[in-house]
């Protein structure tokens, strides 16, 4: 039944009251995500005020210390109006706040709808600056004025029509706009096969980008710029193991010094598209070729806690930046520790069973915070259901008996 207003109830913004007396400066949406989690956290250490919004009352981050007032809201990806309408009627009561998306879905919903509330501000410049670099087919561009370089695309249609042109692999597809499961990031083809599986998962008419694979070491930057285009924090790493390994999330990653070459390339890049905020690179790094930029992320990301371990907050210099428009870069970023690790257990274990073995020297994960113990208790356990749920179906699969036609014997 909807309650009073139109709204679903199951669906209304609740508040818990805060801690009496904190200003609250910031939304973070998509609490549900450990990235948002890693967000808040970072925010909340660096002495901003938090409202953490999820999309039920499971959602980790909610029980989160770090969180000063807590709300609900329907998915973004399922429901982005009612999305949109939820934040602006939370921004209403604990407003103004500078609202951070904490998953594509969000981004896109709040890029692209008007804002319901005077008391919204998002940390990012006009939309229309931030769309060149979400979109995988203006980003070779960008790049190549820069002196970086990127895929290059080879066919833009659906699944279907992927599968009927037969490219030969191996390439990369990627959707076009944000996707669900199994479509929801970028999947390496190196067979027929593995393409014609995809569009029978995702749907053979999903609208898909294929581009060029592009193999090598890859590291990821990540850095804040200001809207001068200056680099006011920066952050590298070196990745180890990807999940799957032709490409896709980092599972276990190495701190590095900055390549301030990189840095600065990366930086122009950004400056070029009137960027300025926070951008995670993904490089593939080749010595007989311009680096290779092959995604930008503008918002928080999945091995953040690992900078944040070395010393670099990412958020807290964003947050300035969006409330200060006078905040400027120092005239050199501080170093930062090195040689530190970062583990993403629940996938690394899965897919390389064999390396359950302890992590040498410092390191860090998506998921767990001793100083956040029940937000990290939550993402743990929800990602072990996952694990042993995805387990169980895939065992259901191997053990299921087969059919007998009406010609098998017996």
């Amino acid at each position: 039944m909807p309650a009073a207003g139109g709204y679903p109830r199951r669906q209304r913004p609740r508040h818990l009251a805060g801690r009496d007396g904190m200003p609250i400066e910031a939304m973070l949406t998509d609490v549900h995500v450990s990235s948002a989690v890693a967000g808040l956290r970072d925010l909340g250490r660096a002495g901003v005020g938090v409202l953490a919004l999820g999309d039920g009352w499971r959602s980790a981050g909610l029980w989160s210390r770090y969180a000063r007032r807590r709300a609900t809201a329907p998915p973004s990806d399922s429901d982005p109006a009612g999305f949109v309408r939820a934040v602006g009627r939370v921004a209403d009561v604990h407003g103004p706040l500078v609202v951070y998306p904490g998953c594509e879905a969000s981004l896109q919903a709040l890029l692209r709808t008007p804002l319901p509330s005077p008391r919204i501000t998002l940390p990012y410049p006009a939309a229309e600056r931030v769309e060149p670099l979400r979109d995988k087919r203006r980003l070779p561009g960008l790049a190549a004025a820069a002196g970086l370089r990127a895929p290059a695309t080879l066919a833009e249609t659906s699944l279907a029509g992927l599968v009927a042109a037969e490219l030969p692999p191996p390439y990369v597809v990627k959707p076009l706009g944000p996707g669900g499961p199994p479509f929801n990031s970028a999947v390496v083809v190196e067979h027929a096969d593995d393409l014609a599986g995809l569009a029978r998962l995702a749907g053979a008419q999903a609208p898909a980008l294929a581009q060029e694979y592009v193999a090598g070491p890859q590291v990821s930057v990540a850095l804040v710029v200001d809207r001068d285009g200056r680099v006011v924090e920066r952050f590298q790493h070196r990745v180890v193991r990807m999940s799957p390994p032709e490409g896709g999330a980092t599972t276990l990653a190495v701190s590095v010094a900055p390549d301030e070459a990189l840095v600065a390339r990366a930086a122009a890049m950004l400056a070029s598209a009137g960027y300025w905020g926070l951008a995670q690179l993904d490089v593939v790094l080749d010595p007989s070729r311009p680096a290779c930029i092959t995604d930008v992320n503008p918002r928080y990301y999945l091995s953040m806690p690992l900078a944040s371990a070395c010393g670099v907050n990412l958020p807290a210099a964003w947050h300035r930046l969006a409330t200060d428009r006078a905040a400027r870069a120092p005239a050199d970023p501080p170093a930062y520790a090195t040689g530190v690790a970062y583990r993403w257990w629940a996938v690394d274990v899965h897919i390389r069973p064999g390396r359950l073995r302890p992590q040498r020297g410092r390191h860090v994960g998506p998921l767990w915070d001793s100083r956040d113990p029940v937000a990290a208790s939550m993402l743990s356990g929800q990602a072990v259901h996952r694990r042993l749920t995805a387990l169980a179906r895939r065992m259901g699969r191997e053990h299921r008996p087969i059919p007998r036609s009406p010609t098998d014997g017996g």
